[in-house]
């Protein structure tokens, strides 16, 4: 899932500016960007997605839900 993940999300513009600086622990990817911090964690058949807002990234909180909920459909 990882791979699939960097294939089809990492490589879109919007993704990028969403997660900014991105770091791998296993199959745990650690993110920060202006809008927030966080992480994602891939197993076999779940995806756990943990994120703490900035100021910035409350005022957009819809759109991070958005662009999380497309998760799922990358994968297909």
């Amino acid at each position: 899932m990882r791979q699939a993940f960097e294939d089809k999300a990492l490589t879109r513009t919007d993704m990028k500016m969403f997660f900014g600086d991105v770091a791998w622990s296993g199959d745990t990817m650690n993110f920060k960007s202006g809008l927030g911090e966080g992480t994602i964690a891939f197993t076999e058949n779940k995806i756990d997605v943990n994120i703490e807002l900035t100021m910035f990234g409350k005022a957009m909180q819809g759109q991070v839900e958005s662009a999380i909920d497309q998760f799922p459909a990358l994968f297909k």
